[in-house]
């Protein structure tokens, strides 16, 4: 079980004993805020965005697969239909989904999603109308950006309604080629109106060659867009590469820097992932987190539920596995303090319901719709605290070097392989020529059959580096089943591929590759 008491000034953990709990706690002479997690629902296929409906419905945007509904406090475990198809890998598909300003009297909601191929897509925003029944209706593409990429990169990100009613779009640039470009989309954060159309008043219109829509620029990746209904201060958590990551607040016509300037590093280990870490008329973070957390979602709390966060922000972190509250004053951060670290599952997004609780979406295969609720857990509530998800099992191993191979009957088909590689992997490996993908983790190059953690190029954790074997199907289908309990501490923060399928594929294709080397050129893919 998860139960804390969190700090006002800092942070000291003191274990506490109780009866088939594990608990935490921390005091202050201020006092202590008590808490426990409660699931409220699992099986959603990597949540990404949530909004409640004004009888108390709850919409929920899953990133590989639908809209989903939970209907009085139940999933319904059918999508609902309509919701306009996506194209879907580790990074991209559905993104975002909000409420109309006046959905109560309109019935409107908003998606944000990516659309196209691997080769050729970009960020669209769909309007429908969604009366609570079964189905999307009068479903219409408003806003696609302008540019086409290509190759590994996200491109949808962020939504947010403005009290204006006007809608901000963020527009991702992993790379370096459009975000300081005003005639780009790429690395934006745009402004259009409910029908898609470019306010009067965006900051550009009267740029000679930039894009009316674009209201600011130089991001990289935007994660999370939130304005404060209070301050209405803009706010924008964002990805660097190798750290960097940044809290921005936001104003319009203003430049963020990306890839300008960047507190992050490189990939191929060459310093810093930009000319310089500041520069005439860029806006400096108000939060750099080094090393990389990768921020997604922010909200701030304002209520009575949490009486020692009120006013505080939450941001979500998805490879640290962990809730982060911030108290800002005066545009410093004043606080900075770790939560549900024992819950070890990657938060996508994090929002205030109407009924004055937070709630978080977990980014899992098996993800799960979560709600913090104040005090120790009463008796009867017990079987609906949040436990930490169990890693899958390793498969059995019989005796024989590669016994999973006779097994599970060979290695699978690497033409599958290969798109499953693009879908699953391609963001941070490549294999030589063959595919250009990311270069957060080693080249696969002729990985089959390769040495453990030996790759030149790359600095591996030390358990992968100390290993003595070579990369067969056994030890590659261990791998892909459980990376973290295969390799303790291992770089790798894919979540685990429960799929025996998949796996069979992917080695299928590393096998295949690694038998024909570079050879095969002509199986290059375009990159942005």
């Amino acid at each position: 079980m998860i139960l804390r008491e969190c700090l006002i000034t800092g942070c000291i953990a003191l274990a506490l004993a109780l009866p088939s709990q594990a608990a935490q706690t921390a005091r202050t002479s201020d006092g202590t805020q008590v808490y426990w997690v409660e699931q409220l629902a699992e099986g959603l296929k990597y949540p990404s965005s949530m909004a409640w409906l004004p009888n108390g419905d709850m919409l929920i945007l899953e990133r590989e697969g639908g809209l989903r509904i939970v209907r009085q406090g139940r999933l319904d475990p059918r999508p609902i239909a309509g919701t306009p198809a996506a194209y879907m890998d580790v990074m991209n598909g559905l993104k975002d989904l909000v409420l109309d300003p006046d959905y109560p009297r309109n019935d409107m909601l908003y998606i944000l999603l990516c659309e196209g191929t691997y080769e050729h897509r970009h960020a669209a925003v769909y309007r429908a109308r969604f009366g609570g029944g079964e189905r999307l209706e009068n479903v219409e593409r408003i806003f696609r950006s302008r540019d086409e990429v290509g190759g590994v990169a996200t491109i949808a990100t962020r939504m947010v309604f403005l009290e204006d009613k006007t809608l901000l779009v963020g527009v991702s640039e992993d790379h370096h080629a459009g975000a300081q470009d005003l005639g780009s989309d790429l690395g934006k954060v745009l402004r259009i109106n409910r029908d898609g159309s470019v306010p009067a008043d965006n900051p550009f219109l009267k740029t000679p060659g930039a894009l009316p829509e674009i209201w600011t620029y130089g991001h990289r990746v935007q994660m999370g867009l939130y304005q404060d209904p209070e301050s209405h201060e803009v706010w924008e958590v964002e990805t660097g590469p190798l750290g960097g990551d940044e809290l921005n607040l936001l104003k319009p016509g203003h430049n963020y820097g990306w890839a300008k300037v960047s507190w992050g590093f490189g990939y191929n280990n060459s310093g810093l992932d930009a000319p310089g870490q500041v520069a005439p008329g860029v806006d400096d973070p108000v939060l750099i987190w080094m090393p990389s957390q990768d921020p997604a979602g922010i909200t701030r709390y304002m209520g009575s539920v949490y009486p020692l966060w009120n006013g505080d922000y939450f941001v979500g972190h998805l490879p640290t596995k962990q809730l982060e509250r911030l108290r800002i004053e005066q545009g410093q951060v004043v606080l900075q303090e770790r939560m549900l670290t024992d819950l070890k599952e990657r938060i996508r997004d994090i929002k205030v319901g109407p009924d004055g609780y937070l709630y978080l979406l977990t980014d899992h295969v098996n993800g799960r719709l979560l709600r913090l609720q104040p005090g120790p857990p009463p008796a009867e509530s017990l079987a609906r605290v949040a436990q930490p998800i169990a890693p899958p099992p390793q498969p059995e191993i019989a005796t024989g070097f590669n016994a999973d191979e006779a097994k599970l009957g060979g290695a699978g088909d690497p033409v599958k392989g290969k798109q499953e590689f693009l879908k699953r992997c391609a963001s941070c490996h490549s294999i030589g020529k063959v595919i250009k993908g990311g270069a957060i983790g080693p080249d696969l190059t002729n990985v089959y059959g390769s040495l453990m953690g030996h790759k030149a190029g790359f600095v591996y954790s030390k358990n992968m580096a100390d290993a003595v074997f070579e990369w067969n199907f056994t030890k590659l289908n261990r791998f892909l089943t459980n990376p973290q309990g295969f390799v303790p501490d291992t770089k790798m923060t894919a979540p685990p591929i429960e799929d025996v399928e998949i796996r069979r594929e992917l080695i299928g294709f590393l096998k295949q590759q690694s038998s024909k080397g570079e050879s095969q050129s002509t199986m290059s893919h375009p990159r942005p």
